[in-house]
């Protein structure tokens, strides 16, 4: 397996659970493929908008800024007292 999403589907709302892609297959366009069909289904099943939050401190913040998430709001000290971001997205 090179890489992994999980996400849920609720009141016309996406929330992206977790991606992840194997430390070799990065920078090959496989999380975005992954977030792209995640989007694409979200649509499909008449979602408005998708989220997601990530580390403060992890490298996924460009990422997620190219393919058109804005940085929504800052959970300081959140899971395991560690700072977070919301990133989300109209869709």
């Amino acid at each position: 397996m090179v890489g992994n999403i999980n996400a849920k589907y609720e009141g016309g709302v996406v929330y992206i659970k977790n991606l992840i892609v194997a430390k070799e297959k990065r920078h090959q366009g496989i999380g975005r493929k992954l977030v792209e069909k995640v989007e694409k289904e979200g649509k499909r099943l008449g979602g408005h908008k998708i989220f997601l939050w990530t580390g403060k401190k992890w490298d996924t913040h460009n990422f997620y800024r190219k393919l058109g998430y804005k940085k929504t709001a800052d959970l300081p000290k959140h899971y395991l007292k560690q700072d977070f971001v919301i990133y989300s997205k109209f869709i």
